[in-house]
């Protein structure tokens, strides 16, 4: 047999989906100012309110990626966590094949925190998940030098 095996999806998966819109703090479908057309969804929820952290996730249709509506999206959704809600730290996961999205989140100001390894089967491979973050203090550091 030459083709890998096919990691089936949970059947909970859409309900797992739908939970993380219905508890976030920002869902939204993003799209195009002046057409628009539909570009994709971001979302922003509260990870731990004990620890005042954040958890940001988005996804863009490929026609609409490099374009720098990603780093746009982002840019707002950390901010709003970090002025707005008052947070403490921002994370987020990307899988170890996304480089573009990977230097995207880390131009914003993400730092590598860690890996969960080969957990995630893409195109016949394994792939580590990487988790990302951002402090409050480091978001001040970056805003500043960014003005």
């Amino acid at each position: 047999m030459d083709s890998a095996p096919i990691a089936p999806l949970r059947a909970s998966y859409k309900e797992e989906i739908k939970k993380r819109h219905e508890t976030a703090v920002v869902g939204a479908v993003l799209e195009h100012k002046e057409t628009r057309e539909p570009m994709g969804e971001c979302r922003l929820w509260m990870f731990s309110q004990k620890n005042r952290e954040a958890e940001v996730s988005m996804c863009l249709a490929p026609e609409w990626q490099n374009r720098g509506f990603g780093a746009e999206v982002l840019r707002f959704l950390v901010r709003y966590a970090f002025e707005g809600l008052g947070v403490h730290r921002v994370s987020l996961s990307v899988f170890e094949g996304n480089g573009r999205a990977r230097r995207m989140y880390e131009k914003v100001g993400f730092i590598e925190e860690g890996r969960s390894r080969k957990s995630n089967w893409v195109d016949g491979h394994w792939e580590d998940l990487i988790m990302m973050g951002m402090l409050e203090s480091e978001w001040g550091s970056w805003r500043s030098s960014a003005n």
